[in-house]
């Protein structure tokens, strides 16, 4: 995870597996950040997440209510795969400013003869 500074907003990127062994290193990050001076909003990039649990998720929303509590904002982008699949099954893709997923199931129906 590495925070890069704006003016009043932040920019982590976060790369490799978001499990419960590494969710608190998330949060301690996550905590920093919204501790600095000046801070408004936290822009989280899950471009590099080859993995993500729900210990993961549950860290995710526990920055999105402490950046709404001292009135700022949390956006999520980037991710892709399992890690998107799993935000949008838990409901919290949306709140995260996700896009919308697009359907995955295809079909192709033909008369069997």
């Amino acid at each position: 995870m590495r925070p890069s500074v704006g003016v009043d907003r932040w920019r982590m990127s976060v790369g490799g597996e978001m499990d419960s062994s590494t969710s608190p290193q998330l949060l301690d990050a996550v905590t920093a950040v919204l501790g600095q001076p000046g801070f408004r909003d936290l822009v989280v990039d899950l471009s590099q997440v080859t993995f993500a649990d729900a210990c993961a998720v549950g860290v995710l929303v526990q920055a999105r209510l402490a950046c709404r509590h001292i009135g700022g904002r949390f956006t999520v982008f980037g991710a892709r795969g399992g890690v998107a699949q799993l935000l949008h099954l838990t409901g919290v893709a949306e709140s995260f400013g996700l896009p919308a997923q697009t359907g995955r199931l295809r079909l192709n129906v033909v008369p069997d003869r």
